[in-house]
This record gives C-alpha cells, sequence and structure tokens, in this order.
C-alpha cells in the first residue's frame, strides 16, 4: 500500500514539474531570443532559445530560429540538420520548408534544391518566394530565360497578394474591425510597387476619413 502511495506521489510530482514548463517563459526567451537576432548578437540569442527549448522542447518556431543562426553562421552542416527534424516532423511548416531549400542552396546541393522547389511549387503556387528562390538557383545555373521568368512569376505572385490584402482590409472595415483593417495594409505597403499609395490609405483610416 505505501509502495502504491509512493509511485501516486512520484507521478503526481511529475505533472506538476511538467505542467509548470508552460509555454509561457517558452514565448518570452523566444521574444528575447528574437531581438537579440536582430541584433546580430548570435551568441546570446542562441542561449534564450536553448532556454525556450527547455520549457517547451517542441517550440518549433524556436527551432527554426535556432536553424537560421546557423544559416547565418555558416554552419550549414547544423542547419540541415535542425531544418530536416523540423521538416519530418511538421510537414506542413511552409517556412521551414523554404529555410531548408535555401539551406540547400548555401551547400551548392543544386539538383536536390532544385528537386525541392519543383515538388513545393507542386502544391504551393501563391508563395514569391520560391520563384524568387526558383530565380536565384536558376542565376546559379547559368539558366537566364528560366531566371527571368521566376522573376516575372514571382512578381505577378506580389502583385496578386498586394490586392488581397487590400481586398481584406476592406472586408475589415465593412466588419468595424478597423485595427485589422490597418494591419492589413501593414502588409500590403511591404510587397507594394505604390507603397506611398497604401501610406495614404493607412493615414486616412487612422484619421477616420471613411467616417467622417
Amino acid at each position: 500500500m505505501i509502495k502504491k502511495i509512493f509511485v501516486c506521489f512520484i507521478f503526481i510530482g511529475s505533472l506538476l514539474f511538467f505542467s509548470c514548463k508552460d509555454g509561457a517563459m517558452a514565448e518570452k526567451l523566444y521574444l528575447k531570443a528574437n531581438e537579440f537576432y536582430v541584433q546580430q548578437n548570435f551568441a546570446a540569442a542562441t542561449e534564450c532559445i536553448d532556454k525556450a527549448l527547455k520549457e517547451d522542447s517542441g517550440f518549433y518556431q524556436a527551432q527554426l530560429l535556432k536553424s537560421k543562426i546557423c544559416y547565418f553562421s555558416d554552419d550549414y552542416d547544423s542547419a540541415e540538420k535542425l531544418l530536416n527534424k523540423l521538416v519530418k516532423k511538421y510537414p506542413q511548416y511552409s517556412e521551414a520548408r523554404i529555410w531548408k531549400i535555401r539551406n540547400c542552396m548555401a551547400q551548392k546541393k543544386y539538383d536536390y534544391c532544385e528537386k525541392l522547389l519543383k515538388e513545393e511549387l507542386s502544391f504551393n503556387q501563391t508563395d514569391w518566394r520560391i520563384y524568387y528562390l526558383y530565380s536565384i538557383l536558376a542565376n546559379k545555373q547559368e539558366q537566364m530565360d528560366k531566371r527571368l521568368a521566376m522573376c516575372r512569376k514571382a512578381l505577378e505572385v506580389l502583385e496578386d497578394s498586394e490586392k488581397v490584402y487590400i481586398e481584406m482590409s476592406d472586408l475589415w472595415i465593412l466588419l468595424g474591425m478597423r485595427s485589422h483593417a490597418i494591419d492589413a495594409l501593414d502588409k500590403a505597403e511591404v510587397i507594394s510597387s505604390s507603397p506611398d499609395d497604401i501610406r495614404l490609405l493607412k493615414k486616412y483610416l487612422k484619421e477616420g476619413g471613411d467616417i467622417k
């Protein structure tokens, strides 16, 4: 009986221990790591990421950030290991797949890189970054026609994306959600060929021009 009670206490203690390791601290450490990453203080960023992963070993955004640090530190082998694990565990995580392609290109594995790009385009034709990466690969392979075609396709996708963000902004306004509308315009501004027009529209909304 005493043995059963002891085992029960150990089990409960384990649950309490792991429950304390919630995502709040991991998220805080991840945000701090991002700050260091932007400052290119990779050592401090890595330290924060490792602590975040101790709090939440399944924190895939932190794992991706660590792979980016390896990439920008020219440690492509370590980045490859991290990215392969991410893609295998989270096959729907497009950011990991894109960074795997970038890392592959940095390793000069051009044939494998093209294979990954073709696979990506077979089901993901709305992300301009895929076409952009393909244009870079075409340049490295001295295929200028393909490079031009991919750049044009990237521009087409960007233009379509801008229209979608503007359309979403209009929809949010109709629903009375002004902050969401402005957020959509922020994204449109980043990819717009006429960012000044988007800024004017944002200014108009922020000043309540549509409700005067």
